[in-house]
């Protein structure tokens, strides 16, 4: 005899943060009151993973699995920290703004933020946000108080979109560009991490985005709006798809 299977709430994609966690960036780093720019970064080069049965601690990602390395990767890896750096620094000096370099995940993510910083030439102006630090509820405060996001981290896209946070993708994995033409944003807005023209292009789409947020903001209110009612549908989904292999669903 097959056991029922009961079907109860509603999902929605949507993330609410605490309310002790609302205004966090403005408690924490008063300084950026002009506004903040925020990179959720993610080195490529150090992935996919490889087992080891031992290496260095610090290329360890979770025994017996650690990071890709080579002299050409890590020169790679140098290579696209000067190319953040570089772009932060032109923030700082067009548009005023702060850089909020985050790290989603704090392993493999952090040594290239705090690498990041350090190549600034307004260093100052810049300062890293952890996961390691930061509960989930505040780092989504945090993306959620940006002028701007730019962000290889699925995640944080994803978090971001409830303050109608105007964002810029450089993908390196499916789940991203996945979301970016979900919500509509991968033909303009999404560039490959290995794309030749990636900092030109990166340039370009932040100085529009700043000059003028208000039209992305609406599109993307809109396309939360529209995911927020697609997720609520999930219940009624998972019912019928279990009615129609034979389950008894109890709601």
């Amino acid at each position: 005899m097959t056991a029922p299977i009961i079907v109860t709430g509603d999902t929605a994609f949507t993330f609410r943060t605490n309310p002790g966690d609302e205004g966090l960036m403005t408690r924490i780093w008063p300084e950026a009151s002009s506004g903040v720019v925020g990179f959720a970064v993610v080195d490529f080069n150090i992935w996919p993973v490889v087992i080891r049965l031992w290496g260095a601690k610090g290329r360890r990602y979770r025994w017996p699995y650690y990071f890709s390395s080579s002299r050409e990767r890590r020169r790679k890896t140098e290579d696209l920290a000067k190319g953040y750096a570089a772009e932060a620094d032109r923030v700082v000096e067009r548009w005023g703004r702060s850089i909020a370099l985050i790290a989603m995940e704090a392993l493999p993510d952090e040594p290239l933020a705090t690498r990041v910083k350090n190549l600034m030439k307004h260093h100052d102006k810049a300062r890293v946000f952890s996961s390691d630090r930061y509960n989930a509820s505040q780092m989504t405060s945090i993306l959620r108080s940006l002028d701007l996001l730019i962000t290889s981290r699925y995640h944080a896209g994803v978090l971001s979109l409830g303050a109608n946070v105007p964002q810029i993708a450089i993908a390196h994995d499916y789940r991203l560009r996945d979301f970016y033409a979900d919500i509509g944003l991968k033909e303009e807005y999404l560039i490959e991490h290995d794309s030749p023209d990636l900092w030109q292009r990166l340039s370009d789409r932040v100085d529009r985005l700043m000059a003028d947020p208000e039209p992305m903001r609406r599109f993307l209110r809109s396309k939360h709006e529209e995911q927020v009612s697609r997720a609520k549908m999930n219940r009624s989904v998972l019912r019928s798809f279990l009615k129609e292999r034979g389950w008894k669903v109890i709601d």
